[in-house]
């Protein structure tokens, strides 16, 4: 099959749980129909601290509230396969998002957002820490030195800027956020669903 001239996009946080669940199958799905996968960013919770903020006073719901999303987050990444630790806050993501794109541009996109994720719903880990971003980059394959510098320079700082600002710009209110030619689908959605949106899409439909 011919790869297609459309792209499917995917607007995604490291800090949102269904992005997590989603990364795998969204990749499976642009090998599948040999479509351009792009994985763009959205400010999730974008005035989080560094050092980050308890999920009961982020989303100000009861502690028993989260401990209720954490089961049941708990049970989709199991039957996922996927790693999964109980979390009771969240951090800012914006460095993580900054790194992700420059990983992208040297080829290592999918290993970056792979380890990212893990390092936050597997370990709990701060997304804003250089040490944790400086480790995802090295399980990535990236070399360090150069991951050090788009950290401290901030290289990407405009990229994701305008990341955001396409976000805005298609009326993106909600991630995981999947385009493909003139339709979406927003939030975690079956494989079945994921396909009849790029099916769709190639269709004119």
């Amino acid at each position: 099959m011919p790869e297609s001239s459309q792209v499917l996009e995917v607007f995604s946080d490291y800090t949102c749980p269904f992005c997590y669940f989603n990364m795998e199958n969204a990749e499976k799905l642009a090998k599948e129909f040999n479509v351009p996968i792009r994985w763009r960013y959205y400010p999730l919770h974008s005035d989080v601290p560094d050092e980050g903020i308890a999920l009961t006073e982020l989303l100000d719901v009861p502690l028993s509230e989260v401990e209720k999303w954490d089961r049941e987050f708990s049970k989709t990444a199991a039957h996922l396969g996927l790693p999964f630790c109980s979390l009771d806050k969240t951090y800012n993501s914006r460095l993580a998002q900054e790194l992700g794109l420059w990983a992208a541009d040297q080829g290592k996109g999918h290993a970056f957002h792979k380890a990212a994720f893990e390092a936050f719903f597997g370990q709990g880990l701060n997304l804003a820490s250089k040490d944790v971003l400086l480790n995802i980059a090295e399980k990535a394959g990236l070399p360090l030195d150069e991951a050090e510098k788009i950290i401290t320079d901030r290289t990407y700082q405009e990229a994701v800027d305008k990341e955001w600002e396409a976000a805005e710009a298609k009326a993106i209110t909600a991630v995981p956020t999947m385009i493909f030619g003139e339709n979406r689908l927003i939030g975690a959605k079956s494989w079945e669903q994921m396909t009849a949106l790029v099916q769709a899409g190639l269709t004119g439909q």
